[in-house]
């Protein structure tokens, strides 16, 4: 389904926001169909990696797109 550390290109920081907020209800509704509390830890440290990288200038600022000023 996805290349190999593909996680090393980056993704849009709204995109892994939005995945730990889906993981995180899906958990607190009881919903065990998968590693939800997994894939929270996973998108939170995907997150605070690629954030990392565009403050480096090794990621594009544009995978920063929080709707924020």
């Amino acid at each position: 389904m996805y290349g190999d550390n593909n996680w090393h290109n980056g993704f849009p920081l709204s995109r892994l926001i939005d995945s730990m907020s889906r993981h995180l209800l899906a958990l607190s509704e009881g919903d065990e169909s998968e590693d939800h509390a997994g894939a929270i830890l996973w998108n939170a440290s995907a997150f605070l990696w690629t954030e990392d990288m565009i403050r480096m200038g090794k990621l594009p600022d544009e995978l920063d797109d929080r709707s924020y000023t």
